[in-house]
């Protein structure tokens, strides 16, 4: 037992050199993961350092473009909208409808044009390099400016480079992402690239020249059964004989193959909502026609010696004959068209967004007609400008030479030439009918459309 104990004497040092050497060991292999993760992470933070320096010189030069296009837009729209109302306020011009056309599609193109070189002028401005800190920097690289005068687009794009130099030298990194904004003008008219097709999409009006067109049904084959109480069951059609035995008929189709008479000064449109009614000859007496709604008039003859015309409210009245209302004529979100005159003894009052044409002439009798709330008026024969009146938003067109000159009033006074108008009436009437080209308001701007890769 003692001999093997003294032949084990040399194994603990053994054992104690051998731990040291295995300690020592794995912590040099820790030492150099940690120094190599340290050294990858310094070039992650490099690197990342050199893509945030690209993105603020992206940042950069996007807002130089933006800074750059707003002004230059609004004051290109200024122009246009100036000289537009300069070619209406101007008494000698035959033809402010082509001549307002022309200016919008030059000042569009004047705008791409102008926006393509101040675009240009920035790139080369900004050749040198900026310096966020001493060790960071961006700059661009290859930056062009395009326009395409067909498609009315102005586009920028290029590279833009971001750099991390530390001071010793040691890890620059860089980092380049690309950069393409794109300006797309819209039409400064809506329409402007198909002029020639612009007219009468909302109402069909060659019933005017033509009296065969008037819209207008068949006779139907039954007549109109009014109980006593006068109520007349819903989504009728049928032949209607006495329209004060009508005390109800709503949403109902009524034929009257002779006149539309009524005895008294009574009401006519609360009891007939949503109605359409159809008249062979004229409609006749002293009566009102107050507060209708959603109701729709065809009357092939015409509409002699109305009381009041009053709060006549997204309806329709189309006649081929003349239009006379004793006391007051309120019209509001509607269409009045008739082929002969408009006569309005006390007031007429046409409002928001309402429609009315005169194929003939329009009769004020001494008292001042008001246009407002985006209303339009169209008058083919006379009509005295000093008796109307209205605001900015709203329009009268009329044939040169058949107005005197107009009051001192903000609605838009636009003549059309005799010579048009003689040859296509539609010519004046589209700009009521359908969308009118001096209806302008500022387009609805296309926001820049902002492109990086990175």
């Amino acid at each position: 037992m003692r001999k093997t104990m003294e032949n084990e004497k040399g194994y603990a040092l053994l054992v104690v050199l051998f731990l040291i050497v295995f300690i020592m060991t794995v912590s040099a292999l820790f030492m150099r993961g940690s120094l190599s993760n340290a050294k990858q992470e310094q070039r992650v933070d490099q690197n990342h350092l050199s893509v945030v320096a690209a993105e603020m010189g992206v940042d950069y030069y996007k807002s130089q473009f933006l800074n750059a296009y707003y002004p230059i837009r609004d004051d290109k729209w200024k122009e246009f909208s100036d000289g537009k109302q300069a070619i209406l306020n101007d008494p000698n011009e035959k033809d402010p409808q082509g001549k307002i056309e022309r200016l919008a599609s030059q000042k569009r193109i004047e705008l791409v044009g102008k926006l393509r070189n101040e675009f240009e002028n920035i790139i080369q401005k900004e050749l040198s390099p900026h310096k966020i800190q001493d060790y960071l920097e961006f700059s661009y690289h290859d930056f062009k400016s395009n326009s395409a005068t067909d498609s009315h687009e102005v586009s920028v794009s290029g590279k833009v480079i971001g750099v991390y130099n530390p001071v010793n030298g040691d890890g620059e990194s860089e980092n380049v992402l690309s950069l393409n904004v794109f300006f797309e003008i819209p039409e400064f008219i809506s329409g402007e690239s198909n002029l020639s097709n612009r007219g009468t999409n909302s109402i069909d009006l060659s019933w005017i020249t033509n009296t065969d067109k008037f819209p207008f049904i068949e006779k139907p084959s039954l007549p109109c059964n009014t109980p006593n109480n006068g109520k007349l069951p819903s989504n009728v059609i049928c032949i209607a004989e006495d329209i004060d035995k009508i005390k109800k008929a709503n949403n109902s189709t009524l034929y009257f193959e002779h006149n539309i008479s009524k005895n008294n000064k009574g009401n006519v449109a609360p009891h007939i909502v949503g109605a359409k009614i159809y008249v062979q000859n004229n409609v006749e007496g002293s009566f009102n026609i107050n507060g209708a709604t959603n109701l729709q008039f065809y009357v092939k003859g015409s509409l002699n010696e109305y009381h009041n015309f009053k709060d006549f409210s997204k309806s329709k009245y189309f006649a081929l004959g003349n239009m006379k209302v004793q006391q007051h004529m309120d019209i509001n979100n509607s269409i009045i068209v008739t082929r002969g005159d408009l006569d309005s003894k006390q007031s007429l009052e046409v409002n928001n967004k309402s429609i009315v044409i005169i194929n003939g002439k329009l009769v004020s009798n001494g008292k001042v007609a008001k246009v407002t709330g985006g209303s339009k008026v169209c008058v083919g024969g006379p009509v005295n400008l000093n008796e109307v009146s209205g605001d900015s938003s709203s329009y009268l067109y009329y044939v040169q030479g058949n107005g005197n000159p107009p009051r001192n009033s903000n609605l838009n006074y636009i003549p059309i030439s005799p010579e048009a108008f003689s040859k296509d009436p539609n010519v004046l009437f589209e700009n009521c009918a359908g969308a009118s080209i001096k209806d302008i308001d500022e387009p609805t701007w296309i926001n820049p459309v902002v492109d990086v890769t990175y």
